[in-house]
């Protein structure tokens, strides 16, 4: 699938983390990495969840994702005790 961010057009793709989440990355057309989109989720979180990052070199990928079906936010952040940044946790829609 293609996803349009940042001026560009990159290749989405779904695997899985070894716990069984779900882990979306863009590599740009020669398969090359862009961007880790999302971050390994705590094993508390539902399977069909995902947490997507959101800032610094990915500020902007949850509203592309979100605007071209990818995903649906939950509204919720999952906070990291220290690190002043939180994770979106979002359910894959595709």
């Amino acid at each position: 699938m293609k996803i349009k961010f940042d001026g560009g057009e990159f290749t989405l793709l779904k695997r899985k983390y070894s716990s069984g989440h779900t882990r979306l990355d863009l590599v740009d057309d020669e398969g090359d990495p862009y961007m880790n989109v999302t971050y390994p989720p705590p094993l508390f979180i539902d399977k069909d969840m995902i947490l997507v990052k959101n800032y610094s070199e990915n500020e902007g990928i949850l509203k592309a994702l979100e605007d071209q079906g990818v995903v649906k936010a939950t509204g919720t952040e999952l906070i990291f005790t220290g690190a002043f940044v939180g994770l979106n946790i979002c359910k894959v829609a595709v």
